[in-house]
């Protein structure tokens, strides 16, 4: 008999590393997605609202979590879960990582980065996200799966400045945090 559960997720920022944009992407399967993004989350910090995930369990079920996980640090660096893996989402999405990557350095231009406009970073990040979300592929995430155990409970994503690491009731995975694009160069640099 298939049990359908929902579980939290949330990140904690463990890294030296102030984020101004942060998303999360959840998928289990075919069946089910969520994402979320955050702003400004600073070193210490732990994101809120946490993201619901759905997954199932119980006999026959044959599905699998998967997790992807894009950041944009104050400096304007993108960061991701798997750099060996990612390269296709830079590539399907239509206004390509350059452009990604001039709306980052004309934020860095005009205000520098301490002022880094964090919500037109969140606004494409999202895009990001959705375009890798309703895609059925999983290159590029990270597989952590959720059991019974796990219902109603809590999946922590902590991020090191090398490391993401899972943690949930049922157990714990590791990833790298790579740098997905180093931040563009300002015009007037």
């Amino acid at each position: 008999m298939t049990t359908e559960n929902t579980a939290s997720a949330v990140i904690t920022n463990n890294s030296s590393k102030t984020f101004v944009s942060i998303g999360l992407s959840h998928k289990y399967s075919d069946v089910y997605s969520s994402k979320a993004g955050w702003e400004n989350l600073a070193p210490g910090q732990t994101t809120s609202p946490a993201l619901a995930v759905e997954y199932n369990t119980g006999f026959g079920t044959t599905g699998e979590d998967w997790w992807f996980l894009l950041a944009v640090d104050s400096q304007g660096n993108v960061w991701n879960t798997d750099p060996s893996n990612a390269r296709w989402l830079w590539d399907k999405v239509d206004w390509g990582i350059a452009n990604f990557g001039e709306v980052i350095a004309e934020g860095l231009d005009a205000t520098g980065p301490e002022t880094l406009g964090a919500g037109d970073v969140a606004g494409v990040l999202m895009e990001v996200l959705t375009a890798a979300t309703n895609d059925t592929s999983v290159e590029g995430y990270k597989e952590f799966l959720l059991r019974d155990e796990d219902a109603g409970n809590t999946v922590t994503i902590t991020l090191t400045d090398t490391n993401i690491h899972f943690s949930a009731p049922s157990g714990t995975a590791d990833t790298p945090l790579a740098l997905a694009q180093a931040a563009p160069k300002p015009a007037n640099a």
